[in-house]
């Protein structure tokens, strides 16, 4: 029997970019199951809150593995992996899956569409994702779309056109998404908010991007890698800001290279003048500067020695 020659769907389905004998994995690992079968597994594994970084970093390899997509196969098989490891923070690995993918190519599936825009967005991208938001606000229902058109017109300093559109956001919607609303009021309006302790989601964590003042040190450990690494370079943070990214990134989603520039970061903190690292360490409640301070001595220490 001939082997049907492969589409472009399928490939795109297929796709990844570690290989099946890098995992010792045949590539058929996704037989025998349907897309939902296969999607419900998924999002078990999602929503039961990887907090282990190498379970984390094992489920990735899965998902970024190359091999014959399920059964009933399609794009959307590409949009559920992508989706599933931007919803556990790598949103750097779900785009290693969708580099090469066009607007049209992502506007064929509506969940293809959803993570394509929200990787543009998250990587400071406006200009790429907003034309798609706009086109499908014309088509669909879902209130998601609206919300990431607001974010384009905050990243692309549309104010008038922010401030009329939360003008008539109805009250279903605030309910619906009540920290995004927040942030979007208090950076059009200066309104004073109470930040939400749950985990931003994907368009939250492009308007804390956007907004310095707005971050906090808890909401920073909850953000994607790729913005915890965004607002670590960005000077307009505040150091103790920078430092809790930089944490982050060391401890939730560890890459030598992020260790590494979490270093260089502790190095930097300039200490008060005529105070020793220790003892300006001591001086301060128990905090990224203070660790940055505890580092310096622990250099210091081992320099002198």
């Amino acid at each position: 029997m001939v082997k049907p020659l492969p589409t472009r769907e399928t490939e795109l389905a297929a796709r990844g970019v570690i290989g099946i004998s890098e995992l010792g994995l045949g590539a058929d690992i996704w037989a025998g199951q349907t897309v939902d079968e296969e999607q419900d597994m998924i999002d078990t594994i999602v929503n039961g809150h990887l907090h282990n970084p190498v379970a984390r970093q094992l489920f990735a390899q899965l998902l970024l593995t190359e091999a014959e997509p399920p059964n009933d196969d399609g794009i959307e098989w590409l949009a559920i992996r992508a989706n599933a490891l931007q919803q556990i923070g790598l949103a750097g690995s779900a785009r290693l899956l969708l580099v090469g993918v066009d607007d049209e190519q992502a506007a064929a599936d509506p969940l293809l569409a959803k993570v394509w825009v929200s990787d543009r967005l998250l990587h400071q991208r406006p200009a790429e994702a907003c034309p798609l938001v706009q086109s499908y606000l014309l088509t669909s229902q879902s209130p998601w779309w609206r919300r990431a058109l607001l974010t384009c017109q905050l990243m692309q300093n549309q104010g008038e056109a922010l401030r009329l559109s939360l003008d008539i956001t109805k009250d279903e919607e605030l309910t619906e998404a009540p920290a995004f609303f927040a942030y979007l009021n208090s950076i059009q309006h200066g309104d004073a908010i109470q930040l939400s302790p749950t985990k931003p989601t994907l368009l939250e964590a492009v308007v804390l991007r956007m907004s310095p003042a707005l971050a906090t040190n808890s909401q920073i450990q909850q953000l994607p890698d790729s913005t915890l690494r965004q607002i670590r370079d960005d000077s307009e943070f505040t150091s103790d800001v920078r430092l809790a990214a930089a944490e982050a990134l060391a401890a939730i989603y560890p890459q030598p290279d992020d260790i590494t520039r979490l270093h260089e970061l502790y190095s930097a903190v300039e200490l008060p003048a005529a105070a020793g690292a220790v003892t300006a360490a001591e001086a301060e409640p128990i905090g990224a500067l203070a660790r940055a301070r505890l580092w310096q001595a622990a250099v210091n220490v081992s320099n002198d020695n």
